[in-house]
């Protein structure tokens, strides 16, 4: 599944119900997109799984944006990419919790419960017990998650449903789950000097 990013202005452009002020946004934004992974050819070709990657891999700095703008472009730019793949709608699972799973959710705080919605349900589509859950089925959920083109940051799902998880099993009275792998910290961050930065970060931050 590919997409020019020139279709995708032009199917902007077509759509009647978006406001004027909101085609603009959307436009803006795929140009900018266009300008930082594929330096500004109109006609490229991606993968909207491969643009993910690449948006993900991008610094404020790099961008020449501040960190909320950074945010606002992806957000910007998975929303048009919606417009002309209608399959990158978010889709709600709704596939009812069974057995031990279903006495389990309830058990959890909401703080736990929902970083570990997904994969209870899908442990529960998959028939795999609590007791038996280890590295592989995380990386089944990871796996999973970096299909699904409604997710901007499957990653972070799954680090936040493996702390979750680790969490219950220390916490969580009678939980027969056991702990897994703790997610990778976050890479720190790094410094920039501001005479590096680029001029629309420049002013930006002025």
């Amino acid at each position: 599944m590919e997409v020019s990013l020139k279709a995708v202005i032009d199917m902007v452009e077509a759509d009647g119900d978006l406001r004027k002020n909101r085609k603009v946004a959307l436009r803006s934004a795929v140009k900018r997109t266009m300008a930082l992974v594929g330096n500004g050819a109109a006609d490229l070709v991606i993968d909207p799984r491969d643009l993910r990657r690449r948006l993900e891999r991008l610094s404020p700095a790099q961008a020449g944006l501040s960190p909320a703008s950074l945010r606002n472009l992806k957000s910007l730019t998975w929303n048009a990419l919606k417009l002309a793949l209608p399959q990158l709608a978010p889709q709600r699972d709704t596939t009812p919790l069974a057995g031990e799973w279903r006495e389990v959710a309830q058990q959890l705080p909401t703080r736990l419960a929902r970083p570990l919605s997904r994969f209870m349900r899908l442990a529960s589509r998959q028939g795999w017990r609590i007791a038996e859950i280890g590295e592989a089925h995380f990386e089944h959920l990871g796996a999973q998650l970096e299909e699904n083109l409604t997710l901007t940051r499957p990653e972070l799902l799954v680090r936040r449903a493996r702390l979750a998880w680790n969490e219950a099993a220390a916490s969580v009275p009678g939980w027969t789950g056991n702990p897994v792998e703790a997610p990778r910290r976050r890479p720190a961050g790094y410094w920039v000097e501001p005479g590096r930065w680029h001029p629309d970060l420049r002013e930006e931050v002025q």
